[in-house]
């Protein structure tokens, strides 16, 4: 792994060091030089800057470079490399010192220097020749530093998967070749009739086979996900296969020496281009994975979803990630590096005034959410003082008429224990604010002293929000002194929405037969419309991909069902229908069964208020 980099004279950079980790990022603005950190390393370990472009010194070389009379002009860079355990030895730095230089000419290779050295203070100290018949320097020459860079167009994918091909034919050459020459003999059975014109028209021997080289046929490959091939896929899933192919392509390399190991390196440029937001995360991850299989990540980025990658690696004790801002000197123009700070560097990648609006709107939602919570317990607070009763936080006052009927036929000794709780809007999220309030005042008073809370709740879309939410509050706040409860499907909801049908189990559709009569002569009720509406989504799919009428298919229901899918209880309806219930006698609501799916839900209620 590289520990040290320093960099002199090459492009924007004149002297700059970097003491680099498992994961380094370089962040800056467009035109800074990040990219230049990883073209001066794919200089160093594979002879080009660009992808398969060749050291230039009259654009390479950096135009503001000290010069001094009678000294070549020189391009520089050293390298400090920790040794893998297997290659250190006792009484010997375990850290190498790697220097290439390039003048005008190209490499200079009399300018190379590779010995044991100490890395302190970002300087490479005590360098030391290594001892005979040492192996490091085959070692060094066997890393893999594969360059990644920002433009991922089909001439990068080319050359990676001709990668592919190189370190195949080194581990499965033979085995390549065994195949191809199995393809090859068909071809030529199926060619065997234009060969015998071709050699009776030229008097002479013809044949046909495929290269010995097959680089050219892998570098044309085809990598398909659900029939669809990768070249036609989007940049961004593009980006995403990069890390599979450079992992097996490092993989691959270290089988090539059984006595050597094959360091990896990636430098990867810019990441973030063309991948959503989200995605970068997924990137992070296996940038990560990647370092914790010995291969080291070098990026260059300006995404803080790339550069907080340090982040993902707090826990792991094994990897250290290490992040560098990049800048221009203002008086020279020359690339500058710099250890900066989270915020600091979010305001100087122009990430803070993106989010600061956003963070404002958040920051006004939460003080008004506070001062309604505090409004909430402040109200609760003085009703406890004067009605210390268990509390039933309900959608509405409908909901209360029925509810409290519901008690006085099932169980009439409940109705001295507990007060209906409706200060407020009436709808799910409002009895749920408050019942979390009551959470808030009653958690702090002993046991003997707490009053306990129950919450019933539609059981429709909003219900279930609620109660995904609360539930997660309280197992938080690890109470037990409230109780949140959905409103059970009753029989004819259950069957209608086994059929597809867009029904809930709300107070009102539990109730029978003979109430929804009642409603529809008196006009409490209005119809659902659209058509769609009537039907879940998936039925919706199921009706348009086949033969089935929609409007037979709902007649062909019982009646009851059918009002059940047609209709829906207006504002005022509901209003009507609770008043109609409350005037009922017990006797009667009782003999009809009119408020008889609610008995067991209340059942439950009550041994919990009571116990």
């Amino acid at each position: 792994m590289i520990r040290l980099i320093s960099i002199k004279n090459f492009r924007s950079i004149q002297a700059q060091v970097a003491p680099i980790e498992e994961i380094t990022t370089f962040v800056g603005q467009n035109d800074a030089g990040k990219s230049n950190i990883l073209r001066a390393l794919n200089l160093f370990f594979n002879a080009e800057t660009d992808l398969n472009t060749s050291f230039n010194f009259k654009s390479d070389f950096n135009v503001n470079a000290k010069t001094y009379k009678q000294r070549a002009k020189e391009v520089v860079i050293e390298l400090g490399l920790k040794l893998p355990k297997t290659y250190r030895r006792e009484g010997f730095p375990d850290t190498v010192y790697w220097k290439k230089v390039w003048r005008s000419s190209g490499e200079h290779k009399e300018g190379e220097e590779i010995k044991y050295c100490e890395i302190k203070n970002n300087r490479f100290t005590k360098k030391q020749n290594f001892p005979a018949r040492s192996k490091i320097k085959s070692l060094l020459e066997n890393i893999n530093f594969i360059y990644v860079p920002a433009i991922k167009d089909k001439t990068f994918f080319v050359e990676l998967q001709g990668k592919i091909y190189d370190v195949l034919a080194q581990t499965a050459e033979s085995e390549l070749h065994k195949s191809a020459n199995s393809f090859e003999l068909k071809i030529k059975k199926e060619f065997t009739e234009l060969l015998r014109a071709i050699d009776g028209t030229f008097n002479n021997s013809n044949s046909i086979s495929l290269p010995q080289n097959l680089r050219g046929i892998f570098e044309n490959l085809e990598f398909n996900a659900d029939n669809i091939p990768l070249s036609r896929r989007g940049d961004g899933i593009k980006i995403r296969h990069i890390p599979s192919m450079l992992r097996f392509i490092g993989d691959k390399s270290g089988n090539r020496h059984k006595t050597l190991i094959t360091p990896q390196i990636w430098g990867f440029e810019e990441p973030e281009n063309n991948v959503e937001f989200s995605s970068c995360f997924a990137l992070n991850n296996e940038f990560i994975e990647a370092a914790k299989n010995n291969i080291q990540v070098i990026l260059t980025t300006h995404s803080p979803a790339i550069y907080n990658i340090g982040h993902g690696i707090e826990n792991n004790s094994n990897l250290k990630a290490a992040r560098f801002h990049v800048g221009k000197c203002e008086q020279t123009g020359a690339t500058e590096l710099s250890v900066i700070e989270d915020e600091n560097l979010h305001q100087r990648i122009g990430f803070m005034p993106l989010i600061a609006p956003m963070i404002a709107e958040q920051k006004r939602k939460w003080y008004e959410e506070k001062s309604r919570q505090d409004d909430i317990i402040a109200s609760l607070e003085k009703e406890l003082a004067l009605e210390k009763k268990h509390r039933l936080f309900v959608e509405g006052k409908s909901d209360k008429a029925v509810f409290s009927k519901v008690i006085e036929v099932y169980f009439p000794e409940l109705l001295e224990h507990v007060h209906f709780d409706l200060k407020g809007n009436n709808c799910a999220n409002s009895a749920t604010d408050k019942a979390k309030a009551f959470h808030l005042i009653q958690k702090h008073n002993k046991d003997e002293y707490k009053l306990k809370g129950a919450l019933i709740l539609d059981n429709d879309s909003a219900g279930i929000k609620c109660k995904d939410l609360i539930d997660a509050f309280l197992k938080e706040s690890n109470s037990s002194n409230i109780k949140v409860t959905l409103i059970p499907k009753p029989p004819q909801v259950f069957n209608l929405l086994k059929k597809g049908f867009s029904v809930v189990a709300d107070l009102e559709s539990c109730l029978p037969e003979d109430i929804w009569r009642h409603a529809l002569n008196n006009g409490w009720l209005e119809e659902k419309t659209p058509l769609a509406k009537k039907f879940t989504k998936e039925k919706m799919v199921e009706i348009f991909n086949s033969d089935i009428n929609a409007y037979d298919f709902i007649s062909e229901q019982s009646e009851f069902e059918q009002m059940l899918i047609n209709y829906s209880f207006t504002t005022q309806g509901k209003a009507n229908l609770s008043k109609y219930i409350s005037s009922m006698d017990v006797e009667t609501l009782k003999e009809k069964a009119t408020l008889a799916n609610f008995e067991p839900l209340f059942h439950k209620v009550s041994e919990f208020i009571m116990r």
